[in-house]
């Protein structure tokens, strides 16, 4: 009896609300039509005083019971006009049941609602339900009214825009909820970043945190929503840091934000969103890092973000995630001990991977050396991982020298080719320079006793030996495509040079006959047309036939240059590693420079490979680019500087001589080469060695004299023998010279 007791009063009120709703779109006077003419309305069954609803002709409904709203015949109910246009559904178990008798005059009805949601309206405007869809919810109390379908409608349209705030899941008197759900519906730049910016303060008041914690996942779950249809990627951004911060003020529910984020991370298909979610740990840290309370959590974060890492197989997702690391071992490096060698591993795979950006590249590299205290903590693995470097660097050193015909064999198809063994060598001398950076003077041997002077030596003899034999790679073959090059610039010179071979026909025919052979190679085509130059030249000279005679037909004249157009393209496919090699040779600069800090006057049985090296850079200054040549000059600087004593006196004739590339170098118009040039001098003028010192000044004051002799021709001699004399500068060139060898002297006056 109590049960069906509380079943008529809540479909009363049912009953009354759909009434009095009804009245705020129509005046009192309005009548209801009804469902169909043929429709007949049964009796309400909560209806204890049998009260029934007449129906009046055309299904209008005229008249009902005093008992079933409460409500005495003569009581004027007033029902407040919704200026919304839309309706909501109302959950009816939030009413409270009366006492039969006692007339309704709650406030809250008449804004046409008996819910908590103001200026929503109910089912205004819509009649009464079949009797028969009311009794079907007699049987288990009584339940919410379904959606009207005008209502879905709205509902799919805001799913469609992908922001589908639920209004009633958070508590609209809190700032926070209301800001969410501006910033849900807001689509113009400006006051979304506004709403953005008022958003992360109210997450950091205190008064919001307790509300914050208790509808962590209704605001987590809303502000995913906006990052997927956020005005932009500088908005998304900034939402993402007020994730990062719900993150930092939820104390001991921190554990709920961690698992909600991973999770909807894995589940997540678009790597932008991916991204940020692993970005809103970074503001979470970096507001930890000024006030820590996140200790607690820090070790099961960072083996998450570790997870996370070992499964990242995109550069962006690979910074957010690594920026996190960083931040997260600042703050509590104790967590990361664990996850080094792990780490450690993806990093120098991505760092080696000559696929990768040098943007990406450069941040594996200073991601590795911000790992600085962990390498020096675990010696003995940073040393294993250099000479592992090392031997895998001398595995592609022997790859080079694989024939041709036997790189392209079945049984070796995955062979590198030599382009690909230069890369990989030049990543692998790269990483091994990280590493080195990593620990600095703890691989000095005085400082650190594990470090031995033998494992460093064999480092720089190693290198060396792998990138001469790389460097020297077809230098043969370059040298004569470069020569034919130098002949051949364009279509055009190469039909001039062949109209011009008009005396050597039969050297012409006989190349064309041999072209058609499969046994002609690039090589003795280029020997061939050698000779063609040289017996135009003797044809010239020791024959009188008639120029008309023998001139090229045009057949014979496209045919050659089809010749050396082919052979063109075949040398740019296949040989040119100018660009290649000389990325290694920065690489190689590098990482001689910081061993020869290590080994100093110690580098004698390298002295061959040292010196071999830095004679084929000088070969190729004319080719280089400015930061080749500054990191090529660098080295020379630090050779000079730590061989010191041991320095053959060769050298200072090949870097002070008149053929010596250095002094041309003087006269680039780079500030940075000029400086680095400056530098060798300094280096140069620096040594201990007394004989090789005033050999160095013997060659200076003799490059100065003809210089000055430019200029005052009366000048005094500065050097006996002087071995410039041959020497001849432009007035304009002598004077930079001046300038440039006082400033070299002036400077070591000063020291």
């Amino acid at each position: 009896m109590v049960v069906l007791y509380v079943q008529n009063i809540g479909h009363a009120d049912h009953q009354q609300s759909n009434v009095m709703n009804s009245c705020g779109s129509f005046n009192t006077n309005t009548k209801l039509r009804g469902l169909r003419n043929s429709e007949t309305l049964e009796e309400s069954p909560c209806n204890s005083q049998g009260s029934d609803i007449e129906k009046g002709e055309g299904g209008t409904l005229t008249s009902y019971g005093i008992n079933e709203f409460n409500v005495p015949r003569g009581t004027l109910v007033i029902c407040q006009r919704n200026s919304n246009n839309y309706l909501s559904d109302h959950s009816f178990s939030k009413f409270k049941p009366r006492i039969s008798g006692i007339p309704r005059n709650e406030p809250r009805m008449a804004r046409g609602s008996s819910s908590g949601d103001r200026g929503r309206g109910g089912l205004r405007g819509r009649g009464f339900k079949k009797t028969s869809e009311r009794d079907a919810n007699t049987e288990s109390s009584y339940h919410s009214t379904p959606k009207p379908k005008f209502q879905e409608s709205l509902k799919n349209q805001e799913n469609s825009q992908n922001k589908y705030y639920d209004d009633k899941r958070i508590n609209e008197d809190s700032r926070i909820s209301k800001l969410l759900r501006r910033l849900c519906r807001e689509d113009d730049y400006d006051h979304f970043m506004m709403l953005c910016k008022q958003v992360q303060e109210g997450i950091l008041a205190p008064e919001n945190q307790r509300y914050i914690r208790r509808n962590l996942e209704h605001i987590c779950e809303s502000l995913l929503d906006i990052l997927h249809s956020g005005p932009g990627p500088d908005a998304k951004q900034h939402v993402t840091k007020c994730l990062g911060r719900i993150g930092y003020v939820v104390d001991q529910d921190f554990k709920r934000f961690i698992e909600w984020t991973f999770s909807k991370y894995s589940l997540e298909r678009k790597d932008d969103i991916k991204c940020l979610l692993i970005k809103s740990f970074v503001e979470m840290l970096k507001l930890d890092a000024e006030t820590p309370r996140l200790k607690e959590f820090s070790v099961s974060m960072m083996s998450q973000l570790q997870s996370t890492l070992e499964n990242v197989d995109r550069s962006d997702l690979l910074v957010a995630t690594v920026d996190a690391i960083l931040l997260l071992i600042e703050s509590y490096p104790e967590t990361f001990s664990n996850h080094f060698r792990d780490t450690v591993d993806i990093l120098v795979g991505w760092h080696i991977d000559s696929t990768q950006q040098r943007s990406i590249v450069a941040y594996a590299s200073k991601s590795l050396q911000k790992l600085r205290t962990f390498w020096i903590a675990d010696l003995q693995f940073t040393l294993t991982l250099l000479g592992q470097f090392l031997e895998d660097m001398e595995s592609y050193d022997e790859e080079l020298t694989i024939p041709e015909s036997d790189r392209n064999s079945p049984s070796d198809e995955t062979s590198p080719t030599p382009k690909e063994c230069i890369l990989r060598i030049t990543s692998l001398i790269s990483v091994f320079n990280t590493v080195t950076k990593s620990i600095s003077d703890h691989l000095n041997p005085n400082l650190t006793p594990n470090v031995q002077w033998s494992f460093l030596m064999d480092c720089l003899s190693k290198m060396l030996k792998t990138v001469v034999k790389a460097i020297e790679l077809n230098e043969g073959y370059e040298e004569w495509s470069q020569n034919l090059i130098a002949s051949f610039e364009n279509t055009e010179n190469v039909i001039k040079c062949a109209r011009h071979m008009h005396s050597s026909q039969k050297y012409i025919e006989t190349l064309l006959k041999s072209f058609n052979k499969e046994e002609i190679s690039e090589e003795n085509l280029i020997k061939m047309l050698k000779c063609l130059y040289i017996n135009k030249r003797n044809d010239n000279k020791n024959s009188k036939i008639m120029l008309d005679k023998d001139i090229l037909t045009k057949e014979k004249e496209q045919s050659l240059m089809n010749i050396l157009s082919s052979m063109e393209l075949k040398r740019k496919k296949n040989v040119d590693l100018s660009e290649e090699k000389e990325e290694l040779i920065m690489v190689a600069n590098e990482c001689a420079f910081l061993l020869l800090g290590y080994i100093q006057s110690r580098v004698t049985k390298n002295h061959d490979l040292l010196y071999k090296f830095i004679d084929l850079q000088l070969q190729r200054v004319n080719i280089f680019w400015d930061d080749t040549i500054i990191s090529m000059l660098n080295t020379i600087s630090k050779v000079i500087k730590e061989v010191s004593a041991n320095l053959p006196l060769e050298l200072v004739h090949k870097l002070l001589g008149k053929n010596s590339t250095l002094l041309k170098l003087r006269f680039r118009n780079s500030i940075s080469i000029q400086s680095a040039s400056l530098g060798v001098y300094h280096s140069l003028l620096s040594l201990k060695n007394i004989p090789l010192l005033q050999e160095a000044y013997r060659y200076i004051l003799a490059d100065l004299e003809m210089a000055y002799k430019l200029i005052l021709r009366d000048i005094d001699c500065l050097v006996i023998d002087n071995p410039f004399t041959d020497m001849q500068y432009k007035k304009s060139d002598a004077e930079i010279v001046i300038i440039f060898i006082l400033r070299a002297l002036s400077d070591i006056g000063k020291v």
